[in-house]
């Protein structure tokens, strides 16, 4: 700075006013740096007066963001924010123009607005750089390394908390009063304002209401509660197909004469959402255009959103239940899906029970995904699969020279699960020797590589499954008594499929609908034969045998529209169909509508607006029972003309 006077004294003495404008815009842009508003007006005004006799166009605009510093280093948002658009939305140099975006960025950042950052970070000037990287980092964007320290100590503070950075030069002391506003920290604003003598122009608290009603429309659950605005008045009406007008909100209703002169000379704070839709909100006149019509959508997708959910939740026809890719509805798989609701919040020990196939792993990942570990490892081990003496190894990790062939220090899973889920299928054919050392491990959490002395920790939380009985194995001394407690904390039984026989459609749809996503073609559908056929059988293998079934059977239709019984393997083929009831009354009508729909689509070659028009329903109404029914629909293939 004493040398820009310096040189502004010597420039002005040999050369003029016009050598001395760069040198007075730089003092001018320090000034307003450090907080000096008197001196960088003073010097602004001087500057626009003389280029503006000039004519100097470039100049004009360089000095619109020395006003945009100005403004914004004072609190006075509105008028920052005007200069700097005028500077980024002109053809000057790429510096000044991100210094102009870096502005209107971080007046956003302080006013609570997630808009897509304007500056690029791309130039050579450091400083501006910095701010960019600080507004990545502020947002959770990559970016890199932050090259000032008052900076880095800045979003440190941030992210952390704690006490702020201390500012020494006057520069670092607005960059903390801006943070402060951001971060709604108003105690070290008003510390900071005082200091610097910063006083915030009634313009930027005008914003205040419109961010709390517009933040509270977003976020709040619908209909809004009398006082969710406050202390804002607000009302908001919706007329019916009668005439009849419904209304919510803080004053007392009004009369629904009142509310039609309203809606057909709409004024004041009074916006029309929709033709049959009024919103109130105190001074809503005094909102900007954009805030006016962001308001009125919000009000209008909230309610339009409760009213389809209303209907969905009136729908009679109960929709597939899934979890986590198990599908069922029946209710021993309803029984499934609550004990694994209630248990994935805690560690308690989980034994899954259940035939080969039934989907124990699944049951695992499920506990896992809906617990507090969902971000760490899931770790499945089939112990049958492994030798007898390798699973220790497998599950325990060892070191150098434990065994042959053991040639440098291995991590088990056990170790490598840290923090997560570490699924042990078959328990039951777990060696003894390898039980002596899970117990320890689930008692202790403490557990030794083989060949190692020195006692490792983990947290991992074990859930076994097992398709045999366990009680046998302990009575033949084939499964420690102590383990076999310490496992079955809480048992979840898988049914066998073929006690589950309701969910046999829905299993197949749903494979049927993985094959047909993974070759983007093939059947759509199963005949009735073959869903009499799947109902008659006993399905040894399961869930997973009815997977590979559809797989298959998928393979061999082709282009069919649908699997038929040749399709199916000779087990299938041969099985004798056992008749059985019609079923219930939402049933049969649950099949007629997924029927009449299915052939509506294939006469239309998949195109949904001929499929609606066919049925003499809305496009709207057809998606929404398509998406109900769990309807396969294959995009068209006809050429547009």
């Amino acid at each position: 700075r004493a040398t820009a006077l310096d040189a502004l004294v010597l420039v002005e003495e040999t050369q003029g006013d016009r050598a001395a404008g760069g040198i007075l815009l730089l003092l001018a842009c320090l000034s307003a740096d450090e907080g000096q508003w008197t001196h960088a007006i003073h010097l602004l005004e001087r500057l626009r007066s003389f280029y503006s006799g000039v004519h100097d166009v470039k100049r004009l605009v360089e000095l619109e963001l020395v006003a945009a510093m100005i403004d914004h280093s004072r609190g006075h948002f509105a008028s920052a924010a005007r200069a700097a658009k005028t500077v980024v939305s002109s053809n000057i140099s790429g510096q000044i123009r991100e210094a102009a975006a870096l502005i209107l960025d971080e007046i956003d950042w302080i006013e609570g607005r997630q808009t897509p950052l304007r500056s690029k970070g791309a130039t050579p000037n450091i400083e501006l750089t910095d701010r960019h990287r600080l507004l990545r980092a502020r947002r959770g964007l990559a970016h890199d390394p932050i090259q000032s320290g008052f900076y880095a100590a800045l979003i440190d503070w941030e992210t952390r908390g704690g006490d702020p950075p201390v500012p020494i030069a006057g520069s670092h002391k607005l960059t903390l009063f801006r943070a402060a506003l951001g971060r709604r920290r108003k105690e070290i604003a008003d510390v900071l304002a005082t200091d610097l003598k910063i006083t915030m122009v009634a313009s930027a608290d005008t914003a205040e209401p419109e961010l709390r009603v517009l933040r509270a429309a977003s976020t709040l659950s619908f209909p809004f509660a009398p006082h969710d605005f406050a202390p804002t008045a607000w009302r908001y009406a919706i007329r019916n197909r009668l005439g009849q007008w419904h209304e919510i909100g803080s004053p007392p209703p009004l009369a629904s004469t009142e509310l039609d002169a309203i809606l057909a000379e709409e004024n004041g704070d009074w916006i029309a959402c929709s033709n049959r839709e009024l919103l109130y909100i105190e001074d809503l006149q005094r909102w900007s255009n954009q805030s006016r019509d962001a308001i009125a959508s919000l009000f209008r997708v909230r309610a339009e959103h409760h009213r389809l959910r209303r209907l969905m939740d009136e729908e009679p026809v109960d929709s597939v239940v899934r979890m986590e890719g198990i599908v069922g509805e029946s209710p021993a798989m309803r029984e499934v899906f609550d004990l694994i609701a209630r248990v994935s919040k805690r560690d308690v020990a989980v034994c899954v029970l259940g035939e080969s196939g039934t989907g124990k792993e699944l049951v695992a990942r499920a506990l896992h995904r809906q617990s507090a570990r969902r971000q760490k490892p899931f770790m499945p081990i089939n112990c049958a699969a492994l030798p007898e003496n390798l699973i220790e190894s497998e599950l325990f990790g060892h070191v150098r020279g434990a065994f042959t062939g053991a040639d440098r220090d291995r991590a088990g899973l056990v170790e490598t699960t840290d923090g997560g889920t570490l699924f042990l299928d078959e328990i039951g054919e777990m060696p003894l020797a390898a039980q002596a050392k899970l117990l320890r491990f689930l008692q202790e959490g403490e557990f030794r590589r083989v060949g190692e002395t020195q006692n490792r920790s983990a947290d991992a939380r074990v859930v076994t499954a097992t398709n045999r009985k366990l009680e046998d194995a302990v009575e033949n001394g084939r499964f420690r008594e102590d383990l076999y407690y310490r496992i079955r904390g809480v048992e979840i039984v898988m049914p066998p499929l073929r006690d589950r026989a309701n969910d046999i459609p829905l299993l197949a749809a749903h494979f049927l609908g993985v094959e047909r996503q993974k070759h983007r073609a093939g059947p759509m559908r199963l005949s009735s034969e073959v869903e009499a056929s799947f109902a008659s059988y006993h399905w040894p293998g399961n869930v997973r045998e009815l997977q590979n079934t559809i797989r298959g059977s998928h393979a061999l239709a082709g282009d069919a529209r649908e699997i038929a019984l040749e399709h199916l393997p000779d087990r299938l083929r041969r099985i004798k169909i056992i008749r059985t009831p019609i079923g219930s009354y939402q049933d049969a009508v649950a099949r007629f509508r997924r029927d009449l729909i299915e052939k509506s689509l294939a006469q239309a070659d998949g195109n949904q607006n001929q499929a609606a028009a066919m049925l003499k329903i809305s496009r709207q109404a057809l998606a929404y029972q398509i998406r109900e029914l769990g309807i396969l629909v294959t995009p068209s293939k006809r050429p547009r003309g």
